[in-house]
């Protein structure tokens, strides 16, 4: 049974730095910046991000990569209700947004009671069944001389 301890609201569009589906807060960021949000849902965004800047801690960024993704861990029970929050904003607004899971987040480059910043591993975002070595088809075999360490994991993505 895979117990997911870590997860992410995101939207379908690609971050250009992490090459991954957008968090919730970088297209809240780019909704404050647009003059065409309604009002109401400005407000209701504008209340939201305050409320995250002063209760969440925010990473050193010079500790991080650009293809850092942050995950919520599960444990972080009043912020993931307050997430779902601006989830709501953004579906109200027409935007998808998606529900990711993992036990295997990445290469953790930062982590605090409520997230984690990590690197993902080639198989963070595959279904947990297959992640075996036995499920995989042979052309999802890492073969033995694969990358050892995440710099190189990292090159062979690009």
């Amino acid at each position: 049974m895979n117990r997911s301890r870590y997860f992410r609201l995101a939207t379908p569009r690609l971050d250009r730095d992490s090459r991954r589906e957008s968090g919730l807060f970088t297209r809240a960021y780019e909704l404050l910046d647009d003059p065409t949000t309604p009002r109401h849902a400005y407000d209701r965004l504008y209340e939201a991000v305050v409320w995250f800047e002063r209760n969440l801690p925010i990473p050193d960024r010079s500790l991080l990569t650009p293809l850092a993704i942050f995950w919520f861990q599960a444990r972080a029970g009043a912020m993931i209700r307050r997430f779902w929050g601006l989830a709501a904003v953004l579906r109200e607004l027409d935007h998808d947004v998606q529900i990711l899971k993992t036990s295997r987040p990445g290469y953790v480059l930062y982590e605090d009671d409520f997230q984690v910043g990590a690197v993902p591993f080639q198989d963070t975002f595959r279904p947990a069944s297959r992640r075996r070595a036995g499920m995989l088809s042979a052309s999802q075999r890492r073969p033995s001389s694969a990358c050892k360490n995440w710099w190189c994991e990292l090159n062979n993505r690009r």
